[in-house]
């Protein structure tokens, strides 16, 4: 690989991590924790990439409904993949000291996010090159930080709630919901025009991460007050 399409595969995800940091004005994290967050989603590429290939094995080969695309998409990829982001965001960074607002769900989550996907992102771009790359750049990319924040929203509630488990259960729920759809449109072999409506589940996700993140920043305890 060379290091132009090196930098193209890497580039989005550090891209998206470091917006999520200065985003967070009112009371910056330290870089460690986010740095160790970010190492740790690209380290469960790996078992998700071994669970994957166990998982679907021949499925996507020859003629395939649309109820196992539904269950690749939605089980055995999307419930793979952010099941262990949440276990490295429940693991590690939710009991980590530094995790002291519900806006740090998002920031902890979209670090490992953005980890899982710069390292899935190398190989993809490894293996297909610049057409890939650019592609990803627009879509899988931004779809893997949209589902972190959604996640993380509910994993930063939890964390200040007497009901934490649920709330933190429900931000998986979502994450691998939409995760699922956006992989669902472009897994069905039924009619290859409707992999159009992943740009919808792609679209909807953003506005629903953006709404989220502005709504727990301007709730930080951190912000002055005027």
């Amino acid at each position: 690989m060379s290091l132009a399409l090196f930098a193209i595969a890497i580039a989005p995800g550090l891209a998206i991590a470091t917006y999520f940091y200065f985003r967070d004005k009112y009371d910056r994290e330290p870089f460690k924790p986010l740095f160790v967050s970010f190492l740790l989603g690209a380290f469960m590429v790996i078992p998700a990439a071994l669970l994957e290939g166990i998982l679907i094995g021949n499925a996507m080969e020859g003629n395939q409904s649309l109820l196992m695309s539904a269950v690749i998409a939605f089980v055995f990829v999307a419930l793979v993949e952010e099941g262990l982001k949440y276990g490295v965001l429940k693991g590690y960074a939710f009991k980590h000291p530094a995790f002291n607002e519900p806006f740090d769900g998002i920031v902890y989550s979209v670090m490992v996010s953005m980890g899982f996907a710069t390292l899935e992102n190398v190989f993809y771009v490894y293996g297909h090159g610049w057409g890939v790359g650019f592609l990803r750049m627009f879509t899988a990319v931004p779809m893997h930080a949209a589902v972190g924040v959604l996640m993380g929203y509910y994993v930063g509630k939890a964390k200040f709630s007497s009901a934490a488990p649920q709330i933190a259960l429900k931000g998986l729920a979502l994450a691998t919901l939409f995760h699922g759809a956006y992989d669902f449109w472009l897994f069905q072999k039924w009619n290859q025009s409707l992999a159009l409506l992943a740009f919808v589940v792609l679209a909807i996700s953003l506005r629903l991460a953006k709404k989220s993140v502005r709504e727990q920043v301007e709730d930080s305890p951190f912000k002055p007050h005027s």
